[in-house]
């Protein structure tokens, strides 16, 4: 075989791999570097969605129209909160200011049966427990 030459077989209708068969390639055509910007606008201005899609429309998204509810929203609770402090006589700043509540700190026993490996050992014990009690009623042994 020379420069440009390949042996080519394919399948026929039903399957069967045809006889090889002697075929000279051709060259590519295409390049490999990117399109000129030319080239890429004149393609763009050809096109028939050009007249549609052309044009930039800067719609509000659902996003913004939902941010500017919820902050609407905010704006009136907080107001609301504020007209009942005035009228229970106690002033915003007092309402707002260092009276929130702190949770308790977590004793030592609760940070001990919250741990990970606490978990992971109820965890597997109660699997464990429970192919126990499977297996007894089922007359089932461990593989």
């Amino acid at each position: 075989m020379g420069i440009g030459e390949a042996a080519v077989t394919v399948l026929s209708d039903k399957g069967a791999p045809t006889p090889v068969a002697w075929t000279r390639l051709c060259a590519p055509q295409g390049l490999m570097d990117p399109a000129p910007d030319a080239s890429i606008e004149a393609a763009v201005k050809a096109s028939p969605g050009s007249a549609k899609y052309a044009t930039v429309i800067d719609r509000e998204s659902a996003y913004e129209l939902l941010a500017a509810k919820v902050a609407a929203h905010d704006t009136a609770v907080a107001d609301q909160a504020a007209a009942e402090a005035q009228a229970k006589g106690e002033s915003t700043a007092a309402h707002s200011g260092g009276s929130q509540s702190r949770r308790p700190e977590k004793s030592v026993v609760e940070k001990v049966i919250s741990s990970q490996p606490v978990k992971s050992f109820a965890r597997q014990a109660g699997r464990e427990i429970g192919n126990q009690i499977l297996r007894s009623l089922f007359g089932t042994t461990s593989r």
